[in-house]
């Protein structure tokens, strides 16, 4: 991989050069035009592992697309695109699979859910280095519930916020990850659940002062009766924070890539 630098800067198609650009990322990526054609990845003997290596991988994108879902209230906080690492993650957990072959490995959340825990959605600027306090949320499965209990927290101690931005408030949100499975009869991966809703859901705190001491508070959620939560299912809860500014109309908006967010809990 190169990255172009000025005078030459374009994206796109040139020849046999491909530049892109991605998120979090000031410079534009080069890379060249190649590798086998879909017809001979399709076709021929030789690639016959690389098929199996496309199979699995659909379902890594599945999975890792399902835990992006579930985190969907954190998004915005994001400095990176976390697909590609979630794919990633979904990937290293099929590998733990080692009762079905190669081409028919399943993601397995629920089993290795603690993979899951302390996932970042940042790369700049980290969650933990924001919030210098440990926190844990009590999850509750059979009732789909999930609360954390924030503590009081010292500006300058157990807050370390850019000077710059005056508010700041606590984010929480809980989510529903299926695993997914191969299914021999149809030849694709598919959520274990089956036809169930991802549903994500996001509680937030109240704006606070940033130079101010935070009394802490109580955030809590509960998913809707309509999505059990079955042996297939993973409860994910994320916790963020928000950096607010004050608009010349006295509303606060959050300060887009302000803040940070991570995975704080399974179940």
């Amino acid at each position: 991989m190169a990255k172009l630098s000025a005078p030459l800067q374009f994206t796109g198609s040139l020849g046999g050069l491909s530049a892109y650009t991605l998120k979090g990322s000031d410079s534009i990526i080069l890379r060249t035009k190649g590798g086998p054609s879909k017809k001979q990845v399709q076709r021929m003997p030789e690639d016959s592992l690389m098929r199996l290596n496309n199979k699995e991988w659909s379902g890594c994108v599945i999975s890792g697309t399902n835990i992006r879902r579930a985190l969907h209230g954190l998004l915005h906080l994001g400095d990176y695109n976390v697909s590609g690492p979630l794919n990633g993650l979904a990937k290293n957990i099929q590998k733990l699979d080692t009762d079905q072959p190669c081409g028919q490995r399943a993601i397995n959340i629920k089993r290795h859910k603690h993979r899951l825990v302390g996932f970042s959605i940042n790369k700049n600027i980290l969650f933990d280095s924001m919030v210098r306090y440990p926190m844990m949320t009590n999850m509750d499965r059979d009732n789909g519930h999930a609360q954390v209990q924030i503590p009081r927290l010292e500006p300058g101690n157990h807050l370390r916020l850019n000077n710059r931005w005056p508010l700041f408030r606590f984010c929480f949100t809980l989510g529903v990850v299926s695993d997914v499975v191969y299914n021999y009869e149809h030849t694709i991966y598919e959520p274990a659940a089956g036809a169930v809703q991802n549903e994500s859901l996001m509680v937030t705190g109240t704006w606070w002062p940033a130079k101010e001491a935070y009394p802490g508070e109580l955030l809590e959620i509960s998913l809707n009766d309509a999505t059990p939560v079955n042996e297939h299912m993973t409860l994910v809860a994320g916790i963020g924070i928000e950096i607010g500014q004050l608009t010349m109309d006295g509303v606060i908006e959050p300060v887009k890539f302000g803040g940070s967010g991570k995975v704080i809990g399974v179940a």
